[in-house]
């Protein structure tokens, strides 16, 4: 490569700068490729090939550099994408079977696929090689109309798609067939009870977010979009549209008419019925609590409206979790320079504004209705037109900044309480400090925190009277201070006992430097609140319910904790930087948890959720209820050498989900019967060697042993051609390769 690229500039009399300018990379990118340093991204071959009037398979496949016909037009990287969809799909495979054949992770098909990132050469020419295709015509799509035919031949699909090479006109409706294909994840195996249905109606994007605030994130991460799908089951006529999380966990949606196809909008957590006309949009999640504890399935809320109404709008929206109001996604249509989002949509009030509403350059003045009462992501990001904006007079919360980088903004509706910082820092930001080292306090008239920009940790934080909301952008920066003061009168905020508390909720947001013990009264726990605690026991208050996310976002030394009756609501991640427990103890009264020689239980001992870090023990035999392992379990367990869950127990489908077993430095023998291994599961168990695996098992991800330097031995109860058939997904005990025993 490096000799053919600059021997093809050279004679065709051209500068690095000039090949440079035609291809709008730099110079110095030019001189690196042609050193041989590194070769060409993929969205520079259909340049370098037009301007050196070669077919790509010269460039590629570094053959004598002739002239000849070159593909004469451009390449377009989402016919690409969608290229490969249709391609995979008329083979019949799963994102997940494509990977496997290829040697490559099944996220880069994906990512391929989804058109955040392209092949490299060897990825690009290993997909020539297995779909039978040129270069030309995998990267240009010059016979892949042809070939999908052939393919759709081998075997059919439901709803085969149209040449590639299309009128503008007919975009649309081949918009929605490919949104369609694109939500189609992979069958999971199931119980006999259900029956698996057509792939082709399932939807991996119905959980796209969750509009509760405390669960937006955990959700999201939870569910996995390759692992989902209708089913019907056993009896009646309706499908339900199911997915596995993380944890191996189903998480139920919506129930639906059996036979009918689901189409997809820009908001994939909707479905639109055609057959019905009907759109079910979403509205949230039931039983949101249960995420944190049980194995019982989360299911999905939606509300319907008429299609014809729901498609007619130039809105994308979902519902609020309550179904009173809306939750606006995107704007669809155009923009005038003055433009004010509507109050209501279908009769139903604009409560909440979520991600980038418009992408308009356009518009100068932006007007919020008074509907509002929460802004969740940017609205209008890097505008440079943007000159004022008007706020909600009602809004209530603000997630993240509500136009960022729009540097030419100069107005809002400052005579209210809720106004945007200056004009180089156009956020809803009103800290009045000054200069490094001095406490940060807020303006009279500030009610909203959405950031604090603060580059080192303040020393003391002063909530003015009239804030009323603090977010959890802010909360990062509030939380590393060392105190807290309220100022009097503020009706939403108090500091008891050196503890800073939300009133309207009872829930603990931060700590002064030194508390050691928590007043009663706490009924949650925000995330990181704990950032100052400094006792050695932690005694959580017999009123709390709720732990929202890890306690602490740095090492904290407590050694025993303590659980009350009341809590029923855990976070996976709740005690991670907790390094020195060595006991969960737990109030026997409580009817959800329970400890057992030190660990953290479901009621029953069906669920086991933490293994005390620190404990002495030094083998962990799973008690015969035990069922499942939860998040974390048993992260950084510095003592523990042997853990043994198998043969005695039928674990459920359970996953080993993200640094379940990571940092244990002396752990050594692990026997477990689980239905998947993540991704890390097992990072940097440096001394683990020998692994027993039951038959429930149905996949490891990548480097799932990621860092067992010493792992040379893998025991898997069933047969090899059992094993063979799991999706084990490449470099799943990277770096090293064990030896296999079948004991079935």
């Amino acid at each position: 490569m490096e000799s053919q690229l600059r021997t093809l500039r050279k004679s065709s009399g051209l500068t690095q700068k000039e090949v440079a300018s035609f291809l709008g990379y730099s110079e110095q990118l030019i001189s690196i490729w042609e050193r041989g340093s590194s070769f060409p991204d993929a969205s520079a071959w259909g340049g370098l090939c037009k301007l050196y009037r070669i077919p790509l398979s010269t460039l590629l496949l570094e053959e004598s550099a002739t002239t000849g016909i070159s593909a004469d037009i451009d390449f377009d990287p989402q016919d690409f994408c969608t290229r490969l969809l249709l391609l995979r799909k008329g083979r019949g495979l799963t994102q997940t079977e494509l990977a496997a054949k290829l040697g490559i992770n099944p996220k880069t098909i994906i990512s391929f696929e989804k058109g955040k990132s392209l092949p490299s050469r060897q990825a690009f020419l290993s997909l020539c090689d297995y779909y039978s295709l040129t270069p030309e015509e995998l990267y240009f799509g010059l016979k892949v109309e042809k070939e999908q035919a052939h393919k759709d031949e081998e075997k059919p699909l439901k709803n085969p798609p149209k040449p590639l090479l299309f009128p503008k006109m007919l975009l649309i409706p081949l918009f929605s067939i490919l949104l369609l294909l694109f939500f189609i994840p992979s069958a999971i195996p199931m119980a006999s009870a259900i029956d698996i249905i057509d792939p082709s109606l399932a939807s991996s994007g119905v959980v796209s977010y969750d509009p509760m605030e405390e669960s937006q994130t955990e959700i999201s991460e939870r569910i996995d979009p390759m692992e989902a799908d209708l089913r019907k089951m056993a009896s009646g006529d309706e499908v339900y549209l199911s997915f596995i999380d993380r944890e191996g966990r189903e998480v139920e949606g919506l129930a639906i008419p059996y036979g009918y196809k689901p189409t997809f909008d820009f908001c994939p957590a909707n479905i639109q019925d055609e057959s019905s006309n009907t759109c079910y949009v979403f509205q949230g999640f039931e039983d949101i609590d249960k995420r944190f504890y049980a194995d019982a399935n989360i299911k999905i809320k939606y509300k319907a409206v008429t299609l014809d109404d729901y498609l007619s709008s130039p809105y994308e929206f979902s519902f609020t979790p309550d179904g009173e109001g809306l939750i606006l996604n995107r704007f669809k249509g155009t923009t005038e320079e003055r433009w004010e989002i509507p109050s209501s949509i279908l009769g139903y009030p604009v409560r909440v504004l979520n991600f980038t509403i418009i992408n308009d350059r356009n518009v100068k003045e932006l007007i919020i209705p008074d509907s509002v009462i929460r802004i969740m992501r940017p609205i209008l990001p890097g505008s440079e037109t943007l000159r004022s904006i008007t706020l909600s007079e009602n809004l209530e919360k603000v997630d993240n900044y509500i136009v960022p980088s729009c540097t030419g903004l100069t107005y809002t509706n400052a005579e209210s309480c809720q106004y945007l910082g200056s004009k180089s820092n156009p956020y809803l930001y009103c800290s009045s400090a000054e200069s490094f080292g001095e406490p940060i306090s807020f303006s009279k008239r500030c009610r909203i925190v959405n950031y604090i920009q603060y580059y080192s940790t303040p020393p003391k934080v002063i909530l003015s009277e009239s804030v009323s909301y603090l977010s959890e952008a802010c909360l990062r920066n509030l939380q590393l201070c060392t105190s807290f003061e309220v100022e009097e009168g503020n009706p939403f905020f108090r500091l008891e006992e050196g503890c800073l508390i939300d009133g309207r909720d009872d829930s603990l947001i931060a700590v002064n430097q030194g508390v050691s013990s928590l007043p009663e009264g706490i009924k949650r726990i925000r995330r990181n609140a704990l950032n100052n605690y400094s006792g050695e026991n932690l005694l959580l208050p017999s009123g709390l319910e709720t732990i929202e996310g890890s306690l602490s976002e740095f090492e904290n030394t407590a050694r025993r904790i303590g659980i009350g009756q009341n809590l029923s609501c855990i976070h996976p991640g709740a005690f991670k930087n907790f390094p020195q427990i060595e006991n969960y103890d737990v109030n026997e009264a409580n009817a959800i948890f329970e400890s057992h020689e030190g660990s953290l239980y479901s009621k029953g001992k069906e669920r086991l959720f933490l293994f005390p870090s620190a404990s002495k023990q030094t083998v962990f035999e799973a008690p015969k209820e035990t069922e499942s392992f939860g998040s974390y379990c048993f992260n950084a367990a510095q003592n523990l050498e042997q853990v043994k869950a198998l043969p005695n127990n039928a674990v459920r489908a359970s996953s080993l989900t993200y640094y379940s077993f990571s940092s244990c430095p002396n752990l050594k023998l692990v026997e477990l019967n689980v239905s998947r291994i993540r991704t890390s599961a097992f990072y940097n168990c440096p001394n683990l060697n020998r692994i027993v695996l039951g038959k429930s098992l149905v996949g490891i991800e990548s480097y799932a042993f990621e860092g067992c330097l010493e792992l040379n031995s893998v025991y898997y109860q069933g047969k090899q051609e059992e094993w063979d058939n799991l999706a084990i997904q490449e470099n799943s005990f990277f770096p090293n390769t064990p030896k296999m025993f079948f004991l079935g």
